[in-house]
């Protein structure tokens, strides 16, 4: 096993076990949150609120993702000025642009209507208390949208596993207080609940931006004076191409929750989520594999070593598919598991929506390996055409289908069948690429 193999192997093995923690804590979360709350139409919201937070996070231009790709090169060569150079870059335009959006945005959270964008009524909480709640989360979205950036530098380092306990340490101390915390109110609950996870979240990124910068990076931490013009361009350009295949991805993906809280109800959201933690969060264990293999897959390019690329390519699709098998086998169980995680209450498993999430959630892993090997060659036009097709076709399956049907699975459908032509076409184009070893788009 050669180093690269070894250290990947490393970063594959740290993620299954701290990410694997998370996923228990994910899964143990469900019930507290449901009794924490005690209504499901507020619990809703609350799971809408998270997704709407994981969807805008992802609005830093590809800044993080373009500096991901571009400091693996120098740090190999220990070019530690460019290195230097693209990270000041890096900060300063992010640092500009969450102060813009904090000016352009807050007076327009100050003005909406809430409810309304919620639909959820106010009779059940009202517009000031919900306004309050947003204003917070929004805080944790400006105060992340600039620490993030630690994450991408961390990617670039090959140490994906400091990321994965971040977010362990996030999980767990939201849980920690909602196992233990006894509120007054819903409302209280919803507030503090807000404040905890904004904590949760920026105190880590905090003390790992510090600790990166102190040992793994000392010497390079961001520095105005070395602010590069010529850099920051670079940064841009390479990323904004992976920030548009970003937001057509996100919209595909995470506003699943949003929408069944539109156009259905806040109150489904949370079946949908019991089963989008089974067949999902899930298959997420597997994924984990991949985090570290878009930067891996990077540097391998730069060495132009596709044998080994190849290889790994081969290995994750096989993988894939037998996650596939395992999810359609653990329908027999599902009732059995829902029974047991949630008690008195678990949905009644209705075994042609579990079979459409299980191939669903099959596809997803599926799409994020193809994905993964595309990004780490830096590879967007094919991607970005595929997702603005499919992202059109959800669109109008959505507008269509939820006029005759008021059920969340219908949303989980409409994502199987735009995700499916994706899969198939950028399979046969890497395929078409590690064969002849020439890059084309």
């Amino acid at each position: 096993m050669g180093k690269d193999d070894k250290r990947l192997m490393f970063n594959i093995g740290s993620a299954f076990f701290i990410k694997g923690l998370a996923l228990l804590i994910s899964f143990v979360s469900l019930p507290a949150y449901i009794k924490y709350f005690e209504n499901d139409m507020i619990l809703g919201l609350w799971f809408t609120i998270l997704s709407v937070l994981t969807w805008v996070l992802t609005f830093d231009f590809g800044i993080g993702n373009g500096l991901r790709n571009r400091i693996v090169k120098p740090l190999q060569e220990n070019n530690y000025k460019e290195v230097k150079e693209y990270i000041s870059s890096s900060y300063f335009i992010l640092g500009v642009l969450t102060i813009i959006i904090a000016i352009l945005v807050i007076p327009l959270v100050i003005v909406l209507d809430w409810n309304k964008v919620f639909n959820i009524s106010k009779t059940i909480i009202d517009n000031d208390l919900l306004l309050k709640v947003v204003l917070i989360n929004m805080c944790a979205i400006l105060l992340q949208f600039f620490m993030r950036i630690i994450n991408s530098i961390i990617y670039a380092l090959n140490k994906s596993a400091i990321n994965n306990f971040l977010a362990l340490i996030t999980a767990s101390s939201q849980l920690l207080f909602v196992l233990f915390y006894k509120g007054d109110s819903t409302a209280s609950n919803l507030i503090v609940l807000s404040i905890v996870h904004l904590l949760s979240v920026i105190l880590p990124l905090i003390l790992i931006t510090v600790y990166i910068f102190l040992k793994d990076l000392k010497g390079m931490s961001p520095n105005i004076n070395h602010y590069n013009k010529d850099k920051a361009k670079i940064v841009l350009f390479n990323g904004g191409a992976i920030f548009i295949n970003q937001i057509l991805y996100l919209i595909l993906t995470a506003s699943n929750a949003f929408i069944i809280s539109y156009f259905i109800s806040p109150e489904q959201v949370v079946e949908y989520q019991i089963y989008y933690r089974v067949f999902i969060l899930s298959g997420s264990l597997y994924m984990l594999a991949l985090t570290p293999l878009w930067s891996a897959v990077t540097k391998a390019h730069v060495e132009k070593n596709y044998v080994w690329i190849n290889k790994y390519f081969n290995l994750m699709l096989l993988g894939s598919l037998f996650v596939l098998l395992f999810q359609l086998f653990a329908i027999l169980l599902l009732q059995i598991a829902f029974n047991l995680w949630l008690g008195d209450n678990a949905p009644t498993v209705d075994y042609l929506w579990a079979t459409i999430f299980a191939i669903f959630g099959g596809v997803f892993i599926l799409q994020s390996t193809v994905s993964t090997f595309a990004m780490g060659f830096n590879k967007t036009k094919l991607q970005a055409i595929m997702y603005g097709v499919a992202v059109v076709f959800k669109i109008i399956m959505v507008l269509f289908l939820t006029r005759y049907y008021q059920l969340w699975i219908v949303i989980v459908f409409i994502d199987l069948v735009v995700f499916v032509p994706y899969v198939v076409v950028e399979y046969i184009d890497l395929k078409k690429i590690l064969r002849n070893q020439t890059f084309i788009l």
